[in-house]
């Protein structure tokens, strides 16, 4: 405990004890009670007192569908390390999504859309009208 404005500090036991200078070891974690909630694992930082989400290089946290990105999975990072991890996560998180949309067209066994497909489309659209495809670019 300090004193007020006097910055004496003060044990819990009343002991006052004169310095000049104090330095106090602070240490990071990641706080929010839904971490656990989410299944994501908290590891210790490896250079300081801390604890963060444990994450891949992409920030894939190794729950299905949860990122993380920035102090949460780097308690030491600054500024610009956060936001790069952001783009790194963001990017990851499209490409997920991506996949996502062909695992699950892939799985109806049909096209999404429920066209036949390019060639019958093709046909069906130059049946009338030509017995060759449309001519290609001019030069």
């Amino acid at each position: 405990m300090v004193d007020a404005g006097y910055g004496i500090p003060r044990l819990a036991s009343g002991i006052v004890i004169p310095l000049d200078t104090l330095v106090v070891a602070s240490t990071f974690t990641a706080c929010g009670g839904f971490l656990e909630d989410l299944g994501l694992t908290l590891s210790p930082h490896p250079a300081v007192p801390g604890v963060q989400v444990a994450v891949d290089p992409s920030g894939f946290t190794g729950v299905q569908g949860v990122w993380a990105a920035g102090n949460i999975c780097d308690v030491l990072a600054g500024v610009p390390q956060p936001a790069g991890a952001g783009n790194t996560a963001g990017g990851a998180v499209n490409m997920d999504l991506i996949l996502d949309g062909a695992r699950r067209a892939t799985d109806l066994g049909t096209r999404a859309h429920g066209l036949e497909g390019p060639a019958s489309c093709a046909a069906r659209r130059f049946r009338n009208t030509s017995s060759s495809p449309p001519p290609g670019p001019t030069s």
